[in-house]
């Protein structure tokens, strides 16, 4: 099938929207089969004006609880709670109790908001085998199956910065929402805009990766290779360790560093590029002697390691 154009997306959209207001209609399905489309393209047309689809689910929760209306599309009513919903960021993935605490917003009658950048950052961090990855894919379950907990929006995503984009959202909402976060810098800068925030504290082997820095936009590493360090990056199982190199979740780090009188090796894990708690230590170790190298559990780990050695003439 032919990838919609944004006309066609606005005008699917106010078929949608129209045949709402006439119908008893309880779900996207039913939806679906009176208008040939998929349920995702349903929801990506609503997507476009939140405040219609907020009415649109609304008046489908009344038509599958028998409420009875005046045959147009209710507003959203504060009964549903929508003033309290939270809006979560992709940096939650990995934090402590995280399930538990979105089963109980859920239980409450509380919404959940997914920005369209948090929805791609989830889609890059589920396919990485660790808790963080593991959360991304049983969000994006739990939203796909639940379609009045979980509300799919579209954001300005013109901002410096991802987090930035959705600051400015829950900025220009903060009457209605709360914005859930691991990320210090994301949390302290929707505070000064006035916007309530939930601090959530990641899981201990969750860290900053210090040698990636942002630009244009970009996290990235450059300066691969200097006198007191070396680094690899590991992406779609290409090797890359010179140039500048614009990092994305699921991508390999592998850093060795001279101290004083031993060598560290780490290797991290990319789950999201915001600033901060953007990497997962795989491992890590010192090494004092050139015999320790030996003890590294993976050939790659030594092989960098005695590449670095011969480079610097240790």
């Amino acid at each position: 099938m032919a990838k919609r154009t944004q006309k066609q997306i606005e005008a699917d959209f106010q078929r949608i929207y129209e045949l709402v207001k006439t119908t008893n209609f309880t779900s996207y399905k039913e939806i679906a089969e009176a208008t040939n489309l998929s349920t995702t393209e349903i929801k990506t047309s609503l997507s476009k004006h939140p405040q219609e689809m907020e009415e649109v689910l609304e008046r489908l929760r009344c038509n599958k609880k028998g409420i009875k209306s005046n045959n147009q599309v209710s507003k959203f009513e504060s009964s549903i709670h929508f003033e309290s919903g939270y809006v979560i960021d992709a940096s939650i993935c990995g934090s402590v109790f995280l399930m538990e605490r979105i089963s109980e917003i859920c239980k409450k009658g509380d919404k959940i908001i997914l920005t369209s950048i948090t929805i791609s950052e989830l889609e890059a961090l589920q396919k990485i085998n660790d808790n963080a990855g593991i959360d991304a894919r049983h969000i994006l379950a739990m939203a796909a199956e639940n379609e009045e907990d979980f509300i799919p929006v579209l954001i300005d995503e013109t901002s410096k910065t991802p987090d930035d984009c959705i600051v400015k959202y829950c900025a220009e909402h903060k009457e209605q929402f709360i914005l859930m976060t691991a990320d210090k810098t994301m949390a302290l800068k929707a505070r000064m805009y006035g916007v309530k925030t939930k601090y959530l504290k990641q899981i201990d082997n969750v860290c900053t990766l210090f040698v990636a820095k942002r630009i244009k936009n970009q996290l990235c590493i450059s300066d691969f290779n200097t006198e007191f360090r070396s680094i690899e990056v590991i992406s779609s199982g290409l090797k890359v360790n010179d140039g500048i190199f614009n990092l994305k979740p699921g991508d390999d780090v592998y850093l060795v560093t001279r101290k004083a009188d031993y060598l560290t090796f780490a290797h991290y894990q990319m789950i999201s590029v915001a600033d901060e708690n953007n990497c997962m230590l795989v491992y890590s170790a010192r090494i004092y002697e050139p015999e320790e190298i030996s003890d590294l559990p993976n050939a790659e780990y030594r092989r960098m390691v005695q590449d670095f050695r011969q480079r610097i003439s240790l």
